[in-house]
């Protein structure tokens, strides 16, 4: 039998994107990360607002995370399980908070960090435009809006904590 290729991509256009959505789940599972310390952090208890939506992009970076891995399998790619022994830190951009302590650095880092991972959503979506993987895209542009809205939210938030 016969296997047909997913999504009529190419072997090589496959390959590709991969690849680069496994660069994206490396950093998205280093966001996840870093959002679970925030919620930990017994110093950011006090602020229940702020609690309350890095709580809600954690769930959702669970879910992201999850359909990512899927749809690395249905390209035939292994997901990327643990960062660190799958790939090179010059390839993954977030990096491992150590600790948070204040509202402003929470609020900061939660920006900072999506904003990287926009940047690596774009770069996956040039690489599915490339070789029309239709599906990717798609997925692509849902979470660039998801990411768009979380800095927008924070940065919302940066501000009212200012006045």
């Amino acid at each position: 039998m016969e296997l047909i290729p997913y999504n009529s991509i190419s072997p090589e256009g496959a390959d590709e994107v991969g690849k680069s959505l496994n660069v994206l789940l490396a950093n998205y599972q280093l966001y996840q990360k870093n959002l679970m310390k925030m919620l930990w952090s017994r110093r950011l208890k006090g602020f229940l607002d702020l609690h309350q939506k890095i709580n809600r992009i954690y769930q959702l970076s669970h879910f992201n995370i999850h359909q990512i891995a899927e749809k690395v399998m249905a390209l035939g790619e292994e997901p990327s399980v643990h960062v660190q022994s799958t790939l090179l830190p010059a390839i993954v951009k977030i990096q491992t908070l150590q600790k948070v302590e204040h509202f402003e650095e929470a609020v900061y880092q939660v920006i900072h960090m999506t904003n990287q991972l926009l940047e690596e959503v774009k770069d996956v979506f040039v690489i599915a435009a490339e070789y029309e993987e239709k599906q990717t895209m798609i997925m692509m542009q849902h979470l660039a809006h998801q990411l768009s809205m979380t800095i927008a939210v924070f940065t919302g938030v940066r501000l009212a904590h200012m006045n």
